[in-house]
């Protein structure tokens, strides 16, 4: 059973007294909350409701109970758009005491009472500054923006690389090397365009433009986004993960971030890119295969999931290509299965891919699926 803190009752409370409104999302009974309503918002209060403690800490309740960076970002987002103040506050208050490093970037993960990986993710550090930049905005606190600012800077100082070609954001800052390595679904030209309003907007827009480039090159010709990548001579290259070299190429856990990320940016060219995803994605969708686990063509590999993810991606891709009537069912079959076995992961990429695609409470560009 999941633990119900003092502030998840009292917004189980607001929650309720929303309804008539056409807000319904968690309800909590007897201490445990059921599956949220298919809504945008109610998907992000389950996540919040669900995984985030009341003193801020996200937990990973179903891979051993341990909090990383990409989580607390994942629930200042959700909390920035639904405009829960305590949350938000919460979320980033622990962050600063637990993860912020005197770098200016947020250690990586943290268990039994401690910081266990201290090398950031360059994806919780971006969302964190976005995050921090939307909360800024939403909640009127010119504190969140100050510190937008100072984690930007730093992911401008650690995390990127000058090539030949343009700056690339790095997978980390262990990623630096002639031959620099990237994680594709970090590629986040929303949040970029976004941090290049606090006053480093060349850099950022730079960056925007070199993620879009690199991603084009990782799929054309048909192909999906693979998790890892190498960027060599200005070209993108997919590549094993670096735990792994013998790993293979894959389109798995992290890629299928990647066409949530483009169809929610509010730059053409990039829902342009998540739009030529979906013929790729239709195929093994339409066969009743998996869509977690595929080669870059789209054909499932060896342990191939049908993880509520892949279906978000799915949907992304669908909803960019202009076809709602594709994405609905796919976004709500993907809400029905993280209902039905909760996640950690699945009910935050629920969450995130329905606010892009149904709403303007994360970066404010035009839905893209009702």
């Amino acid at each position: 059973m999941v633990r119900i803190g003092a502030r998840r009752i009292g917004v189980a409370a607001a929650v309720l007294a929303a309804v008539g409104a056409g807000l319904a999302v968690v309800l909590v009974r007897q201490g445990t909350p059921t599956p949220p309503a298919a809504t945008a918002a109610g998907a992000a209060h389950y996540f919040l409701a669900h995984y985030e403690d009341a003193d801020g800490r996200v937990v990973r309740r179903d891979q051993g109970g341990d909090t990383v960076s990409e989580g607390q970002a994942y629930a200042m987002l959700a909390a920035a758009a639904v405009g829960d103040r305590s949350a938000f506050s919460a979320a980033w208050t622990w962050s600063r005491r637990h993860l912020l490093q005197p770098s200016g970037l947020l250690a990586w993960r943290y268990a039994g009472g401690r910081v266990v990986g201290t090398s950031p993710a360059t994806d919780a550090d971006l969302d964190t500054a976005w995050a921090l930049t939307l909360a800024a905005r939403r909640f009127s606190d010119t504190a969140y923006r100050t510190a937008a600012g100072q984690v930007s800077r730093a992911i401008l100082a650690d995390e990127t690389e000058a090539t030949g070609d343009g700056d690339v954001l790095l997978a980390g800052p262990w990623a630096a090397g002639p031959d620099p390595t990237i994680d594709p679904s970090y590629l986040a030209p929303l949040d970029m365009t976004a941090l290049s309003t606090l006053g480093d907007s060349g850099p950022w827009l730079s960056l925007a433009a070199s993620s879009t480039r690199l991603l084009a090159q990782l799929t054309a010709g048909g192909h999906l986004p693979p998790d890892w990548a190498v960027v060599s001579g200005g070209q993108a290259h997919p590549s094993s993960p670096p735990s792994d070299p013998g790993g293979g190429v894959s389109y798995s856990y992290d890629a299928v971030r990647v066409p949530v990320r483009l169809a929610g940016s509010c730059d053409r060219a990039d829902v342009a890119l998540a739009a030529r995803l979906w013929p790729i994605l239709r195929r093994p969708l339409d066969a009743g295969q998996p869509l977690v686990g595929l080669d870059q063509g789209g054909s499932p590999q060896a342990g191939a999931s049908d993880a509520p993810v892949g279906l978000i991606g799915a949907a992304a891709a669908t909803a960019a290509a202009g076809d709602a009537s594709e994405a609905r069912p796919l976004r709500d079959r993907a809400g029905a299965a993280n209902d039905s076995d909760p996640t950690y992961y699945g009910s935050a990429w629920v969450a995130l891919g329905r606010l892009l695609l149904q709403t303007r409470d994360l970066g404010g560009c035009p839905p893209l699926a009702r």
